[in-house]
């Protein structure tokens, strides 16, 4: 973008009652380790900018258009156990199709969450931990340091601005 660093970022994330954002940030981190997607990249990112150790994941899947899946060794990382004899959680990370897939059910907070990212023209990301939908990460791209700076400068010299994309629907 010309405005923009063409990479994406987080800029909001929430979650269920009961699950700790750093935590969710990590697990999502733990999954998207072995994926080289600008959504991955971003997630993981933002794990290492907050110093975030992510749990050892095995087993990855990509699922083509719909998002990432892995089993995550949760055996001491956030004081939950895990269901499975060997202390993973199947995790997955990915958008709306994949909560499809899944027949998942976003909870209500969640879905004004997304809705409210879409009407920013943010991407939004969802984490899936042993079926339950426990976080929604809103990503979008970075704006440049200098694009700030033109606008203020526009700005100063009585010029509105706006700026058109069809990068997405909701744009």
């Amino acid at each position: 973008g010309t405005l923009t660093e063409g990479e994406h970022g987080i800029v909001d994330m929430a979650t269920v009652d009961g699950v700790d954002q750093e935590d969710a940030l990590a697990l999502a981190a733990a999954v998207e380790s072995d994926s080289e997607h600008m959504i991955a990249r971003a997630i993981c990112e933002a794990a290492a900018e907050r110093d975030l150790r992510a749990p050892n994941a095995t087993d990855f899947e990509a699922i083509k258009g719909r998002g990432v899946r892995a089993n995550v060794d949760v055996s001491g990382f956030d004081g939950s156990s895990s269901d499975s004899s060997d202390g993973s959680d199947e995790v997955y990370v990915g958008g709306p199709n994949l909560l499809t897939q899944l027949d998942s059910e976003i909870p209500d907070h969640l879905q004004r969450f997304a809705d409210d990212a879409g009407e920013n023209a943010q991407t939004v990301v969802y984490l899936i931990r042993d079926g339950e939908l426990i976080a929604a990460f809103a990503m979008a791209d970075v704006i440049r340091e200098e694009s700030y700076r033109v606008v203020d400068a526009l700005h100063d010299l009585g010029i509105e601005v706006a700026m058109l994309t069809g990068d997405s629907q909701d744009v």
